[in-house]
């Protein structure tokens, strides 16, 4: 096994441990990723217009850009939701009085 096949294997696990939603950005991102090396591929050629391409290429990076926003979110929703768990010493609201 090289370091990078070790690397490559540590980075796997660490997505599997993120919440679903921050894997549903990291699909995105991958996505946007795969939509901008075609569009960079393609250039002019297949473009028809500078214009056009412009286009294509700022919708690629949008796209790269959403995945990055969905994948935050996913983040911060799963550390609010862990840190209201019940913590010790901490006082519940809906505790009978």
């Amino acid at each position: 096994m090289t370091l990078s096949s070790v690397s490559v294997r540590a980075r796997l696990v660490e997505l599997g441990a993120l919440p679903r939603a921050a894997k549903v950005g990291v699909a995105v991102i991958v996505a946007g990723l795969l939509v901008d090396a075609w569009v960079h591929t393609l250039g002019v050629v297949a473009a028809g217009s500078g214009l056009a391409l412009i286009v294509q290429q700022h919708l690629a990076h949008l796209i790269v850009l959403a995945g990055m926003v969905v994948t935050l979110a996913g983040i911060v929703a799963d550390g609010v939701r862990r840190s209201r768990l019940d913590r010790p010493g901490r006082r519940t609201v809906r505790a009978l009085r």
